[in-house]
């Protein structure tokens, strides 16, 4: 067996210490344009909004009826909801309902199961219309 010295000891310490650093910082910088990519993106645009990230599994008369029915509203005319990660569909129905969004729970899943909407629905602050369809709901929801 080779004899150790400290110096090479603390020499392997100091090159763990720089590579365990370096690692930190480039998965950290990425974690944070995750994290702000994400909190730029639980505010809705409504006047500039342009349907892009709307799942293509709505029907094309939903889309034409929710373009139908935009207009410049004002901001009271919304209702905020944060949706926590990890809300299955079901919870996501039931907190809407506690919040007088929605007016039957059931009928917010039964839509989503038949829209394939309910692994697409995105967790964040959402700003949902106060005279919105379930399906207009869906959509904000499910948009990023």
């Amino acid at each position: 067996m080779h004899k150790f010295s400290i110096r090479s000891i603390i020499i392997g310490i100091g090159i763990g210490v720089i590579i365990t650093s370096s690692l930190n910082l480039i998965f950290h910088s990425k974690l944070d344009t995750i994290n702000n990519e994400n909190e730029q993106s639980a505010f809705v645009d409504f006047e500039n909004d342009q349907h892009d990230d709307t799942p293509a599994d709505l029907s094309e008369e939903i889309l034409e009826e929710i373009d139908e029915n935009k207009e410049v509203i004002k901001e009271s005319d919304y209702i905020e909801v944060d949706i926590p990660r990890g809300l299955t569909t079901d919870k996501i129905a039931d907190l809407l309902f506690e919040k007088n969004i929605i007016n039957d729970a059931k009928e917010f899943t039964k839509i989503a199961h038949s829209l394939k909407l309910t692994n697409k629905l995105h967790f964040g602050v959402k700003a949902l219309p106060k005279e919105a369809s379930v399906e207009e709901i869906l959509a904000i929801i499910a948009s990023p």
